[in-house]
């Protein structure tokens, strides 16, 4: 009576997530509704013809009496076979109580039967967490399909992350470690960790903490939420070291082979596995790995240094001649700042190795440093006559941390370092201040009692540099560039705007724009509208593709140089605004783009662009005694960005979108009150990870993959009602979703982008023509090209091939001109045009990548 077959059980799983996410009355009013629906189905085909009306029932019986006595006993005997399934006659007779026994209570609750990772509580944070090696038993089991750096048979995968510098290196450790290595699959996983509000009441109490897992993906073309794992969850506002030196022991353990169950070959296959990056933001990184964050010598992530904003950036004549070389290259060329005889002596150009500075206050200047001294970290000794950047690393670290605990707890007392010297010492090596007051009431406790042997200062994690070293835990684009760098650029320029009282009038101008973006449900191009309040990652992404059309539309109509407002300040104001926004973009634009996303040498040269703009930005806005880029450590992080690339790959590979996106997988079932109870984190992982495998098996009941296919649901470009629609919004200048045919798709002239219209199988196409011309309007270095709207040239097509030959998509950005008489807005027919793959359509017809615009860099006194 507990089983049922496999017809029944989809219906199972859909009320078994109805009576998970819905309480009280409608639960109750659903399983009443459900039994009412079973108890009308005729379960025999007597009980049918007894529903039917008068005429029916009169032809049966015309029927039945036309049988013989022996044909009438076998039709009755038909007749009255019943049709009823198991879960039909349980439902039909069952209440709201038998109900959640069947599904959620019951000794053969539904359920039950889900197997899942077992669930551990660590008990002093409360915080519930599982054992890693058991996510992937189950992974693997239930034929997840994980991209592996080799599979069992030794062939190798090169496929984004796998074919980086870090993850050749991570596959030949892994070969060492085991015992086959030819016939066994290695994987790489990543790590991710924040905190998040399950509501904005009293956020303190009710913001939750969690750490996920993800595997690489075998489908290249989808997000699929079902490759990350939750593997610990707490409140935020606990301690979260505690379970995660839980987490970092079980790391030292995977990479170990280990022989598992797997689900697409049904066979058992030898794995080993290893984490190939801790992706988070600044704050929650520098927090897992006991480093400053911000503070005088933590300004930028992975390293130790004080930062002088009079030194570091580039001067105005560094500045300069950098910028001269553009007259002869097509991006910047930093060798001609180190050219024999060019070296300055003025400024460090953002090389942090150059940033020497004084030491900090109390700095100790002894040391006993006889026989049993641990050797003390580079340039951290008791002679240093200055400070030194250097590049973190945790064996450097636990140097330092040995070190001072040795001189503050030699015997010898004119030696001994005090608090106010291990404060400054350990500073200076960009420790955060956690590790070092438990390193001096360490200190405190040896002195009083000398016998004392324990060591309990050390961070777990700095002591196995060689599983995960600090190089992993890398720069993540999502928080470093967008939710970081693009959204303090935003603010800088709005300031500006808000000191003329022109901020208002930004927003209205451009949210026009926006919602007709917004309106295309562009996948590459999601927008909000304007003031920035709760925009995501991909919004703000989507604004800085089009920030330097919108923005420099705005700037030519409403800051006009010469009047009365020209003073030279700010002329100087709105030039270095345009010079940062064409920066920025530029730079964003080369990280992203597919093509230039691991050109290191373009891509530092555009970095230290950007932070020269943003410097001489802040001093025109702020005041010369101000650098916005000073508070934010995002900034001068970028500057890690070339090596990164080198190790791990473009930092689009590390999206960390996907793994906060599953947030949305485990806030659902945080709605109720915040409990404090052991258990209650613990229960919600538990029903976390059975919903995961229902899901699975779901999928394979449908014949799914277990990749989330999303591509047949991405939407690259918008399909405009019909003709009189398109024209429109070309009339108005209003924006457009178009795109370009690969080559000899149709008849196609050159200089031709697609607009498609109309609904049904087949669709419309209209092109639009535009003329290349090197002299075209360019704000802040985005050029505008005219256009014309070729309305009689239209061409049908089946929308299916239209999406399979399509090249790349585009948004058209109109050009607005106000005329001097009039406060209505005029289109002179001219659009700039932006790719989805971070290309521009630039002044001579072609699409390529993003250049600074030498327009803005080479003019006189822009600099």
């Amino acid at each position: 009576d507990d089983v049922i077959p496999l017809p029944d059980t989809n219906l199972m799983f859909n009320m078994l997530e109805h009576a998970l996410a819905n309480k009280g009355e409608q639960k109750r009013n659903f399983f009443d509704i459900l039994s009412n629906v079973y108890s009308r189905i005729p379960t025999t085909i007597t009980s049918f013809i007894a529903s039917l009306g008068q005429d029916a029932k009169d032809q049966c019986d015309a029927f039945s009496s036309s049988l013989s006595s022996e044909q009438l006993h076998t039709f009755n005997n038909l007749c009255n076979l019943s049709s009823t399934s198991t879960l039909q006659q349980r439902l039909s007779k069952k209440d709201e109580g038998d109900a959640n026994a069947m599904l959620l209570k019951g000794k053969y609750a539904m359920i039950r039967g889900l197997p899942t990772p077992k669930v551990y509580i660590e008990e002093k944070s409360g915080h519930a967490y599982v054992n890693i090696s058991d996510v992937i038993d189950h992974a693997v089991a239930d034929g997840l399909g994980i991209l592996q750096l080799q599979d069992q048979y030794g062939n190798t995968n090169s496929y984004t992350i796998n074919g980086s510098a870090a993850g050749a290196e991570l596959l030949q450790r892994m070969r060492s470690g085991v015992s086959d290595p030819d016939n066994t699959a290695f994987g790489a996983v990543i790590l991710w960790s924040d905190g998040f509000c399950r509501t904005y009441v009293k956020q303190k109490d009710n913001s939750v903490w969690i750490l996920t897992l993800t595997f690489l993906n075998t489908d290249k073309k989808t997000k699929s939420s079902m490759h990350t794992y939750c593997i610990a969850i707490g409140k935020s506002s606990e301690d979260h070291t505690p379970v995660l030196e839980i987490i970092m022991k079980q790391l030292e353990g995977l990479q170990h082979e280990r022989t598992r169950y797997c689900g697409i070959t049904g066979t058992f296959i030898k794995t080993s596995f290893g984490v190939i990056a801790y992706s988070t933001d600044r704050i929650e990184r520098c927090f897992v790995m006991n480093t400053s964050q911000l503070g005088i010598f933590g300004q930028r992530s992975h390293w130790a240094c004080a930062i002088d904003p009079t030194t570091l950036p580039m001067c105005t004549r560094c500045f300069k001649r950098l910028m001269s070389t553009l007259q002869t290259s097509p991006f910047p060329l930093l060798e001609v700042l180190t050219e024999p005889g060019n070296v300055c002596q003025e400024c460090c150009q953002w090389d942090c190795d150059m940033a020497l500075g004084p030491l900090p206050e109390h700095y100790p200047t002894v040391s006993n440093d006889g026989d049993d001294s641990p050797t003390p970290p580079k340039n951290r000794t008791a002679d240093e006559t200055q400070h030194v950047p250097m590049l973190q690393t945790f064996q450097w670290l636990q140097q330092g941390l040995l070190y001072s605990f040795h001189n503050a707890t030699t015997s010898t007392r004119s030696q001994r370092w005090r608090r106010q010297n291990i404060n400054p010492y350990l500073k200076s090596m960009g420790m955060g201040g956690k590790v070092i007051d438990a390193v001096w009431e360490s200190a405190k406790h040896k002195n009083k009692y000398p016998n004392t042997a324990t060591i309990n200062f050390m961070p777990y994690l700095w002591t196995i540099g060689d599983v995960l070293p600090m190089e992993r835990f890398i720069n993540s684009p999502m928080h470093l560039l967008f939710h970081g760098v693009v959204d303090d650029v935003m603010k800088l320029v709005h300031k500006f705007m808000a000191k003329y009282k022109k901020l208002e009038t930004f927003e209205r101008f451009v949210n026009v724009h926006l919602l007709e973006i917004e309106m295309f449900r562009l996948d590459w191009c999601k927008l909000r509208k304007l003031p920035k309040a709760f925009w995501l990652a991909e919004d703000i992404l989507g604004f800085c593709r089009i920030m330097p059309c919108i923005y420099g539309i705005f700037f030519a109509n409403n800051f006009k140089f010469g009047r009365s407002s020209g003073s030279s300040r700010f002329v100087k104001s709105c030039n270095s605004v345009q010079l940062l926004l064409n920066s920025l973009h530029v730079m964003i634009s080369t990280l992203m783009n597919p093509r230039t996303s691991t050109d290191v040498k373009k891509i530092d040269s555009y970095i230290k662009v950007f932070l020269s703009c943003g410097h001489q930005a802040s001093k025109w806005i702020e005041g010369k005694g101000e650098s916005f880029w000073m508070d934010r450590g995002n900034h001068l992080s970028l500057l890690n960005l070339p090596a990164q690339i080198l190790r791990f790959g473009p930092v689009r590979w590390y999206w960390e979108g996907v793994s906060e996106a599953f947030i949305h997988d485990v806030k659902p079932h945080l709605i109720e009150s915040m409990r404090k109870s052991a258990t209650y984190f613990r229960d919600k992982l538990v029903l976390i990870y059975k919903l995961r495998c229902m899901a699975f098996i779901k999928l394979r009941m449908k014949g799914s993959t277990m990749e989330e296919d999303r591509t047949s649901r991405s939407k690259g470009f918008y399909r405009y009602a019909s003709l009189a629609e398109v024209e429109t919004s070309f009339q108005l200048g209003m924006p457009i979703s178009a795109f370009i045919f690969q080559d000899g798709f149709v008849p196609r002239e050159k200089c031709l982008v697609w607009v498609a219209f109309g609904r049904g199988v087949n669709t419309q196409l209209v092109p639009i023509q535009y003329s290349a011309d090197t002299n075209s309007v360019q704000l802040c270095g985005m050029p505008f090209m005219d256009c014309e709207l070729l309305s009689n040239n239209v061409y049908s097509e089946k929308f299916d091939t239209v999406k399979d030959k399509i090249s790349s998509y585009c948004v058209l950005l109109p050009h607005i001109i106000n005329h001097v008489n009039t406060e209505q807005p005029a289109f002179d027919r001219k659009y700039a045009f932006i790719y989805d793959d971070w290309d521009i359509l630039t002044s001579s017809g072609i699409k390529e990548e993003v250049l600074l615009s030498r327009q803005l860099f080479l003019a006189e006194d822009n600099i």
